[in-house]
C-alpha cells in the first residue's frame, strides 16, 4: 500500500470501520488504524432504531451487521406504571415498515459488530492495523500520520485526508484543536449483557417506566438481552462496589411493570455491568483542512435516548457520498446536516428526560399528563417519533423549544 493513501481512518469502530468498508468498496484507498488487538464489551450501544437501519441498508452493511450475529426486533413495547390507573393497556407498536423497507430495529453486540466492520473492510482493501500506539496527525492541507504498528518499525503517512473515528476521547479532535460543548449530566445509566434469557419473546424490545428507574431492553440471536436501567444521578452510586451486579439482579426481579412473564428467570451475566453518567456533545464545524471527524469523535448523543449507533451509520452515508463525488471534498454540507441533525435529537432528548427520567412526584405528574396529551396534541407524538423514524422526518415546529418548554410544563 502507498504512503500516500487517499484516506487515513484513526479508529475502527462502527463509524470508522463502516466508512472504511464503504470507501474501499468505492475504490478508494483506505488505511485503517486501531489501537485495539481485541474488541471487548465496554457496555455501548447495541441498538439501532429503523432510521439507522434505513441509512445501514443505503450504504450495503446490513449483511455485515446481521453476520456478526445481529438480529431484528419488529415490535417495541412500551410500558408505564402508570397505564393501569390510566386505563392504558402496554402499547406494542409495530417497527417493521415504520420507515419504508426497513425490517424493524436492528440489535447487534456492539464488540461483535466492530470486529465485522474491520474484517469486511480488509475485505474490501483496505490496509487495516490493528494494536497502534504513538499515532499523532497533523492537520493541514497536506496532513499527515505518524503510528507505531504492534511489534513494528513506526510508520508515517501523507493521506489526502484524515478522519477522526476514535470516539468520545478523540486525540484526532485534540490534535485539531477542536472543543465540543457538553450538557451537564442528570441521568446515570447502567448496562448489561444477559445470557439464557429463554422467557425474553423473541422480536421485541422493551421500554418502561416504574418506580426510580427507565428500563431498556434489548434481545439479539442466541439467547442474549441488553439491559439498561436509567435512573437519576444524583444516585450515581448504586451500581458500584462487589454488590453491584446482585443489587442490578435485584431492581429487574423486582419489576412489576414489563408486560413479560418473569422476563429474566433463569438468565445469567454475559458481560461486564457499566455504569455512566450521561452527557450530550456537539461542535458547529467538526472539521479543519485536512481533517474531519466522525462519530463519537464529532460530538455524541446522549445515549439515554440510544441513537449512537444510527448516528454513526448517518455520518457515515453522508461523508461517503462527499468522498466518492470527487476531488473537491467540501464538507460543509456535513456539518450543517450534522449540526441540525444532532439538535433535533438533543430536542428529542429533552422530552425523553422530562416524561421518563424524572422519578420526582413533579416528574410522575408530567408523565402522567404528557400519556394523555399524546392523543391530543400532535407536536408531542411527533417529538416522541424522531428517535425511531429520524431527526430528518420530523417537521421544524415539533422539534421547536416551543413543545419542549410545553412539555416541561405539563402535571404543573
Amino acid at each position: 500500500m502507498s504512503t500516500q493513501p487517499d484516506v487515513a481512518i484513526v479508529g475502527a469502530g462502527i463509524a470508522g470501520g463502516a466508512l472504511a468498508t464503504v470507501l474501499a468498496r468505492a475504490g478508494l484507498d483506505v488505511l485503517l488504524l486501531e489501537r485495539q488487538l481485541e474488541y471487548r464489551d465496554r457496555v455501548r450501544g447495541e441498538t439501532m432504531f429503523p432510521w439507522g437501519v434505513a441509512e445501514v441498508l443505503e450504504i450495503g452493511l446490513e449483511d455485515v451487521l446481521l453476520g456478526a450475529g445481529g438480529g431484528y426486533a419488529s415490535t417495541l413495547v412500551l410500558s408505564d406504571e402508570l397505564f393501569a390507573s390510566q386505563g392504558v393497556d402496554p402499547l406494542a407498536l409495530p417497527l417493521d415498515g415504520l420507515v419504508p423497507g426497513v425490517a424493524g430495529q436492528l440489535n447487534v453486540g456492539h464488540p461483535q459488530a466492530c470486529a465485522a466492520l474491520a474484517d469486511a473492510a480488509g475485505d474490501a482493501g483496505a490496509r487495516v492495523v490493528t494494536g497502534v500506539s504513538d499515532v499523532a496527525v497533523t492537520p493541514g492541507s497536506r496532513p499527515s500520520v505518524a503510528f507505531s504498528p504492534a511489534g513494528a518499525a513506526s510508520e508515517e503517512i501523507t493521506p489526502r485526508l484524515v478522519v477522526g473515528a476514535d470516539g468520545r476521547a478523540s486525540s484526532v479532535r485534540k490534535a485539531c484543536g477542536l472543543d465540543l460543548e457538553e450538557t451537564e449530566a442528570r441521568v446515570m445509566l447502567a448496562g448489561f449483557l444477559l445470557g439464557d434469557a429463554s422467557q425474553w419473546p423473541d422480536g421485541q424490545n422493551c421500554m418502561t417506566v416504574e418506580r426510580d428507574w427507565f428500563v431498556l431492553g434489548f434481545p439479539r440471536p442466541g439467547g442474549f438481552v441488553r439491559v439498561y436501567l436509567a435512573y437519576s444521578v444524583a444516585a450515581k452510586d448504586r451500581f458500584s462496589g462487589a454488590g453491584k451486579v446482585d443489587e442490578f439482579m435485584h431492581v429487574l426481579a423486582d419489576s412489576g411493570a414489563l408486560p413479560f412473564i418473569d422476563p429474566f428467570a433463569g438468565t445469567r451475566p454475559a458481560g461486564p455491568l457499566g455504569a455512566f453518567p450521561m452527557t450530550d456533545t456537539w461542535m458547529d464545524t467538526p472539521f479543519v483542512p485536512g481533517v474531519v471527524l466522525a462519530g463519537d469523535a464529532a460530538g455524541w448523543s446522549d445515549p439515554t435516548l440510544g441513537q449512537g449507533l444510527s448516528v454513526a451509520m448517518r455520518d457515515v452515508r453522508v461523508l461517503s457520498e462527499i468522498l466518492r463525488d470527487g476531488p473537491a471534498w467540501d464538507f460543509r454540507p456535513y456539518a450543517e446536516e450534522r449540526g441540525e441533525r444532532m439538535r433535533r435529537l438533543r430536542a428529542c432528548l429533552e422530552v425523553t428526560v422530562a416524561t421518563r427520567c424524572d422519578f420526582t412526584d413533579r416528574g410522575r405528574a408530567r408523565r402522567a399528563a404528557f400519556n394523555q396529551a399524546l392523543a391530543t396534541d400532535p407536536r408531542f407524538l411527533q417529538i416522541q417519533m424522531v428517535g425511531l423514524t429520524g431527526p430528518h422526518a420530523a417537521p421544524e415546529e415539533a422539534v421547536a423549544d416551543e413543545v419542549v418548554d410545553a412539555v416541561r410544563a405539563l402535571g404543573a
